[in-house]
């Protein structure tokens, strides 16, 4: 963490708030998505290709902006 709050001439404050902004975005994205989750999770478990698990995501993000 402190890393990367030097490297971008974050405050560790800053740096924090931004960490729980990312956890709280990921675990909002994680629920909204939660069926392609776990679609990804079984592709990831066959050792499927990269570009099947970026088409996967991006056919299921679209069929949830419908």
């Amino acid at each position: 963490m402190w890393i990367r709050a030097c490297m971008l001439q974050f405050s560790q404050l800053k740096a924090d708030g931004e960490v729980r902004w990312a956890v709280l975005n990921a675990a909002f994205i994680l629920r909204a998505h939660e069926k392609l989750h776990r679609q990804l999770a079984d592709a990831m478990e066959r050792n499927a290709p990269m570009g099947e698990l970026v088409r996967m995501i991006e056919e299921g993000v679209a069929k949830t902006q419908r």
